[in-house]
């Protein structure tokens, strides 16, 4: 196992867990962590702030009708965040308490991020015009020949067929 591996596999590892069988080569790291005194100070570094991280997560009460309005499918951030507001005994509907934004300004002017497009020129589109009907008379002539050639041929395999006198 490299050194990249087993901190992939401390970094995985639940913080109050090592020797949580679901991290493949777990046991291997920690013996590579115990070796490298800097790797095993960042492990318990990380195990430490997991550790604090999750008190935090388990010390947030939802509101009971959170849970319910989840499971009847209704929940949005709208209404959970009314039902939050609601149970920490706040109005949601109270807007006072929030400060007055005034729009800023863009940064540059709006012609200087907005693509400029260029300007056709009508000589120009004429001229490209007349060309793509040029070529498409080209094609269309080259076909009226193909098939006028192929129905003479077809015509002079008729007429070689033919008895002499049949005339």
């Amino acid at each position: 196992m490299t050194v990249k591996e087993a901190k992939f596999a401390l970094y995985v590892c639940p913080p109050d867990d090592d020797t949580n069988p679901h991290v493949p080569g777990l046991a291997e790291a920690i013996e590579i962590a115990k070796r490298n005194p800097q790797m095993m100070a960042g492990w318990e570094r990380d195990k430490h702030f997991d550790r604090g991280y999750s008190r935090k997560l388990n010390s947030i009460t939802p509101p009971p009708e959170l849970a319910a309005t989840i499971m009847r499918g209704g929940a949005t951030i709208f209404f959970a965040s009314r039902l939050i507001a609601e149970s920490m005994g706040e109005n949601p509907d109270d807007d006072s308490t929030l400060p007055e934004v005034t729009p800023a300004e863009p940064i540059l002017p709006r012609s200087e991020y907005l693509p400029k497009m260029p300007k056709l020129d009508p000589k120009d589109t004429s001229k490209t015009t007349n060309r793509l009907w040029m070529a498409a008379m080209v094609v269309l002539a080259i076909v009226v020949l193909a098939i006028i050639y192929l129905l003479f041929m077809v015509l002079l395999g008729l007429a070689a067929k033919q008895p002499n006198g049949a005339g």
